[in-house]
């Protein structure tokens, strides 16, 4: 739709086109609902994801400092693979031991929301500042910043398979599939 086939719908001043918007945007709301609470097929799942989302509140210094973060926030995180499996499994409990030293570190700190980047410079600044002092924390942050927000990378792999062998690329997997095992059976190492 165009800007000017939107803007007449915009205009919720009657009754019955309000009404219409209502219904449709519970309807798109529900469907969110039955996706982040696992109401829905598991390809759609995303429940964990949400979960990563909700954990990940855990490294902005205002939310800790605003909330009565606990013990219990902190082994949630074993929820996070990256963090679960670092250090051999053992940097979830030692950052549970570094839990007060954060939350002194972090009273007080604020930052502006609803702006993305200054939030982000903010949350960011802190954390250069404070890492050595919190040194599971600041290792835990790098992990947690460096994780996709979503399936860009993947999706530029398969754009790149489509743009180098076209409607071919499905055949490529199965060529790259038998010449491995033609290498294997006859020996051959490249």
């Amino acid at each position: 739709m165009t800007a000017a086939e939107v803007k007449p719908l915009m205009d919720v001043s009657r009754q019955e086109l309000r009404q219409w918007a209502i219904t449709e945007l519970q309807g798109a709301y529900e469907y969110l609902e039955k996706r982040l609470t696992g109401q829905c097929d598991s390809s759609y799942d995303c429940t964990r994801a949400y979960l990563v989302c909700e954990l990940a509140q855990l490294f902005d210094p205002s939310f800790v400092a605003e909330n009565a973060v606990d013990a219990c926030w902190v082994q949630r995180l074993a929820a996070v693979v990256p963090l679960a499996r670092h250090a051999g499994g053992k940097l979830v409990a030692e950052l549970e031991g570094e839990l007060p030293k954060y939350m002194a570190a972090a009273a007080g700190f604020s930052c502006d929301h609803s702006d993305v980047a200054a939030f982000t410079d903010a949350v960011l600044r802190w954390w250069r500042k404070h890492a050595r002092n919190l040194l599971k924390w600041g290792q835990a942050a790098r992990i947690v910043f460096s994780l996709s927000p979503n399936s860009c990378a993947c999706e530029r792999g398969f754009s790149l398979l489509k743009n180098m062998f076209g409607e071919n690329q499905d055949n490529t997997m199965a060529d790259y599939l038998q010449s491995a095992l033609m290498l294997r059976y006859n020996r051959r190492v490249l």
